[in-house]
């Protein structure tokens, strides 16, 4: 293909929009946008001669990049896993005991256990008291048995 000067025009045209379009999300971002300005004033303060500054499309695109990087890690890391609660182990030994034990009847158990030397202490109106490994009470709404009793299910079948 000949390049003529109409054509490198076009290219040229195209290029530009392209990077402008990019400059202007990038400073609409305060985070890049300040990443990009602290490097650039950093490296005015150092005397960096100007040749050798970045542009402030490269300061963005590199503060973008660098944003992707520890995105990407924090997403790999992510939450730490809680320790299961004393509550959650009785209700999945429950349900390794009785596959298809519904809420009901995990709740009849609970108040036909309350009071023995295990996890359950009582059971009211609204909440399940329960002890932990080191004898301490918590509460736990009853509201909250439903989900507890779904992941408990699905945690067995998956280790099936």
């Amino acid at each position: 293909m000949i390049k003529t000067l109409s054509n490198l025009n076009t290219r040229h045209r195209k290029f530009w929009d392209e990077q402008n379009r990019l400059c202007d999300e990038r400073l609409a971002d305060p985070p890049l946008r300040k990443m990009a300005l602290a490097r650039i004033t950093d490296e005015y303060r150092r005397s960096v001669p100007a040749r050798s500054q970045a542009t402030l499309e490269l300061a963005l695109q590199q503060a973008e990049e660098n944003r992707r990087v520890v995105l990407s890690d924090q997403g790999r890391l992510g939450r730490a896993k809680r320790p299961k609660d004393a509550l959650t182990i009785f209700i999945e030994a429950q349900v390794r005991q009785t596959p298809l034990i519904s809420e009901r009847d995990l709740l009849q158990d609970f108040r036909r256990r309350a009071g023995a030397p295990d996890t359950v202490i009582a059971v009211d109106d609204e909440d399940i008291i329960y002890c932990d490994s080191q004898g301490k009470e918590h509460k736990a709404p009853i509201a909250g048995l439903k989900d507890r009793l779904s992941r408990a299910k699905k945690l067995a079948r998956s280790s099936r």
